[in-house]
């Protein structure tokens, strides 16, 4: 809860500060459906913002697992600095995610416009498989120090074999279904709004990254198991496999 509330902490006040100091515009530009659509950058700097904060948030549990798993025993400061020393190779995976899922979108989204129906979302399964093989690269960057970017992507998706549909209910449960539920139903005339928003995005911020390192320690664990078994038919072939990794 502590790195909680020190990232979306920090994030709040660099929101607040920042548009004392930025004007940031507003434009109004006519949507595909002809419906004029209104673009806050403020907002968008906001989010950005808050998303970054999420993000070493989700390196820092990682690197609390990781310090239980080593029985280092470091102390919080110690666990936050490992967490700030990883966080730009976090931010360029990371980033190197989300631009191969927006293309995937870009590149269908004539289709989308065309069939704008149920049927339109058999041209976002290409966007929802680079989701669901890349949602663990942050723990995989922490935890398992691979240093190759390609690597890491690699290593997430051979994790997610097996395991891809429950992993994919999970991910977009926590990072699109719950927070469109929750935000949309929070008052915005009251005074205790802003405050209201800062609790439940730190909750939310915690959620998503307990249960993305939570699936990426149970993966791990039903892959184990899969080697024990391995290692009852074939002991000499998984023995060398394991000596490899």
């Amino acid at each position: 809860m502590l790195g909680s509330a020190l990232s979306i902490g920090l994030a709040a006040i660099i929101s607040v500060i920042l548009p004392l100091y930025v004007h940031f515009p507003s434009i109004t530009e006519m949507g595909p459906d002809g419906k004029p659509i209104t673009i806050d950058y403020g907002s968008f700097v906001s989010n950005m913002i808050i998303a970054l904060a999420d993000l070493w948030l989700l390196g820092f549990v990682a690197s609390i697992v990781k310090n239980e798993i080593s029985s280092s025993r470091a102390k919080f400061f110690t666990i936050a600095r490992n967490a700030t020393i990883i966080y730009p190779k976090i931010i360029l995976v990371n980033m190197i995610s989300a631009m191969t899922i927006t293309i995937s979108v870009i590149a269908v989204f004539p289709a989308l416009l065309m069939f704008a129906n149920s049927i339109g979302i058999v041209f976002l399964i290409p966007a929802a498989v680079f989701f669901t093989w890349f949602s663990l690269i942050i723990p995989v960057t922490v935890l398992e120090e691979i240093r190759g970017i390609r690597s890491i992507f690699a290593r997430s998706r051979t994790l997610v074999q097996g395991f891809f549909f429950t992993i994919f209910a999970m991910q977009f449960s926590i990072v699109f279904l719950i927070p469109s539920l929750v935000v949309t139903d929070l008052p915005s005339d009251s005074n205790y709004a802003e405050a209201l928003r800062f609790f439940i995005t730190a909750l939310l911020m915690i959620l998503e990254a307990v249960v993305t390192v939570s699936t990426y320690m149970s993966v791990r664990a039903a892959k184990g198991e899969q080697l024990i078994n391995k290692i009852e038919d074939n002991s000499k072939e998984v023995v060398k496999e394991t000596t490899d990794i």
